[in-house]
């Protein structure tokens, strides 16, 4: 199975289509902003490289936690999961499980801060202990299969801290370029632009986004693709007049090799 997470604004269900895109052998795999890491996931059960580098600031307790957990899974939740057992985890000592258990107990799978879940239940669901420890399992593989190497830095630092060849696959999901309120704030995409640019002369580079005038007018000379879904966090009140969800276009810009 290919594992996925929840969490608000992740790209678990367009990942097969962003490694689409990409070259089916490379070296290295490199992500500044790893999330819960569903589109290495992918990339890792479908394509071929030897090793990862993978950074985000919030989420490398859950990445690091799954590569380097050695317990018995006994820790995770069964039944329906709500309140009590996101205020359990929410106020426990740090450990790999409390990192761990974050990924189905708060809502969306963001962070502690965004609240009770409401999922769970019977083995049939997709949220069920069985599946959640299944999920985690094939997780564990695929980071040690890889050698990832995992850090918690601000994306510029991560970035020049690396040494770049033609074997390396560079992705980037950075915070949405929005005047909105995003969880986990926002980057300079001026400087982003800038530095996707200059690293694009040295490897591969894909980027995640949504289209606005200022990555149109940077990336003007890159491959661009599309893809159209239905929005997973506008919410009931944002849902169309026939109770549809409104419609999403997702862009990835990438450079050829």
């Amino acid at each position: 199975m290919v594992p996925t997470f929840k969490m608000h604004g992740s790209k678990a269900r367009t990942a097969r289509w962003i490694c689409s895109h990409m070259p089916r052998n490379f070296s290295r795999w490199i992500e500044p902003f790893a999330g819960r890491g569903n589109v290495f996931f992918r990339a890792a059960s479908c394509l071929r490289f030897d090793t990862a580098v993978l950074n985000d600031l919030n989420m490398s307790p859950f990445l690091t936690a799954l590569r380097d957990y050695n317990g018995d899974w006994s820790f995770v939740d069964a039944g329906e999961l709500g309140k009590p057992q996101w205020e359990r985890w929410k106020n426990a000592s740090p450990s790999h499980e409390r990192a761990l258990a974050e990924s189905y107990v708060a809502r969306f799978g963001s962070s502690y801060e965004t609240g009770p879940t409401k999922a769970g239940g019977s083995s049939k669901n997709g949220h069920s202990r069985d599946n959640t420890i299944r999920r985690m399992k094939a997780a564990q593989v695929l980071l040690n299969e890889k050698n990832a190497r995992i850090s918690d830095v601000d994306w510029l630092m991560f970035l020049q801290s690396q040494s770049f060849g033609k074997g390396d696959v560079v992705y980037l999901d950075p915070p949405y370029n929005v005047k909105q309120n995003v969880h986990f704030g926002n980057v300079d995409h001026n400087q982003l632009l800038e530095t996707v640019r200059r690293l694009s002369t040295k490897c591969q580079v894909f980027l995640s986004g949504y289209s606005t005038r200022l990555y149109e007018e940077q990336l003007y000379d890159w491959c661009r693709s599309t893809r159209v879904r239905a929005s997973v966090g506008k919410g009931v009140s944002a849902k169309g007049a026939k109770g549809k969800k409104p419609k999403v276009t997702e862009v990835l810009w990438y450079t050829m090799p």
